[in-house]
């Protein structure tokens, strides 16, 4: 199960942080202080102590989250959408990183 959390890590900052939409007009090109900015969520997603009981579950956690990242990559930084979406993105990781710690 470690490698495969390891695996889906790659798999979402690949698609949420190495990747861009061109055709988009925020996530085309993006200043360095949001690089940096979602950068360090980024970090701290790839060094939580996630832990799952299956692989369905994992796989359906990094899906969710990494959908919230894409969504937020189209939010302007300084839009109220962008710190609504910032908040759902730390509560789902909190969620999982507080049940990692009970486990």
């Amino acid at each position: 199960m470690e490698d495969f959390v390891v695996y889906l890590k790659a798999e979402f900052l690949d698609a949420v942080y190495l990747q861009q939409n061109g055709f988009d007009p925020i996530d085309a090109a993006t200043s360095k202080e949001r690089q940096q900015y979602v950068y360090a969520k980024v970090h701290k997603v790839l060094t939580a102590p996630l832990s799952f009981t299956t692989k369905d579950e994992a796989r359906d956690y990094f899906y969710r989250l990494r959908q919230h990242f894409i969504d937020w990559n189209y939010m302007a930084m300084d839009s109220p959408e962008f710190k609504t979406q910032e908040q759902a993105i730390d509560r789902l990781l909190e969620e999982r990183t507080a049940d990692a710690k009970g486990l």
